[in-house]
């Protein structure tokens, strides 16, 4: 079994053993996504053993670990997205890298809603569209600029 070892993002560095994982960065966030063996990741003194099925997420020094149905992570790879305990905001970031323009979404308290579901990838546009009726939100776009999401009142 080889054992690697690479920096993911500054000062943030994972080790890993006959493994799966993901790594992506949403919003500020980092966040690690182990789906079969062990992932070992450090940030300045602290460090954590991963093992499949766990999610670490690091903001602003701030790291929060919590598990994860690994079944909810592979469909990434075939244009699905399962979103386990997200935030819209996260969700809706990882829609963006998929779409022209950005997504800003001026309130925190919707980017910061907790979400579960599912949606198909193939049709960007449609699933953040989905993603914004879900919580009653609305999407208006302004040409060349991007997404702007907005509470529904």
């Amino acid at each position: 079994m080889e054992v690697t070892s690479q920096n993911i993002a500054d000062e943030i560095s994972a080790s890993i053993s006959g493994t799966s994982f993901e790594v992506s960065a949403l919003n500020g966030t980092l966040m690690v996504v182990v789906t079969e063996g062990v992932v070992d990741v450090t940030s300045d003194n602290e460090s954590w053993t991963l093992k499949a099925g766990d999610r670490l997420r690091i903001n602003d020094g701030v790291a929060a670990r919590d598990m994860i149905d690994v079944e909810s992570v592979a469909p990434w790879r075939q244009n699905q997205l399962i979103a386990e305990g997200m935030t819209f905001g996260e969700v809706a970031a990882l829609i963006d890298r998929r779409l022209p323009g950005t997504i800003l979404i001026p309130s925190g308290d919707l980017a910061n809603t907790i979400v579960s579901g599912g949606v198909s990838l193939e049709d960007p546009e449609m699933a953040l569209n989905l993603l914004a009726a879900a919580e009653n939100a609305r999407v208006v776009s302004l040409p060349a600029l991007g997404k702007i999401i907005w509470p529904s009142q």
